[in-house]
């Protein structure tokens, strides 16, 4: 009698397992991140004050990566 009860419980159990993997969770949708838009005024002062930095700043590679993460902003938004 114990042994049909824990057989019972260890079926239960194995079916519990096997159905949980069927469940669906919430898929995440990433966002494309906002672009901040600069006026012509403000792009011609940027490039002049990056131009002004010295020789190996690390500003310069700092905003060459900013550079690339606003394209890559820009294709998101495009790709949706």
């Amino acid at each position: 009698m114990i042994r049909d009860g824990l057989i019972a419980a260890m079926a239960a159990a194995a079916t519990t397992a096997l159905l949980a993997g069927c469940t669906t969770l919430p898929v995440a949708v990433a966002e494309c991140p906002a672009i901040k838009t600069y006026t012509p005024a403000q792009d011609a002062a940027l490039a002049d004050a990056l131009a002004a930095l010295p020789d190996g700043s690390p500003l310069a590679g700092a905003m060459i990566d900013y550079g690339q993460l606003r394209a890559e902003a820009r294709a998101c938004a495009a790709a949706k």
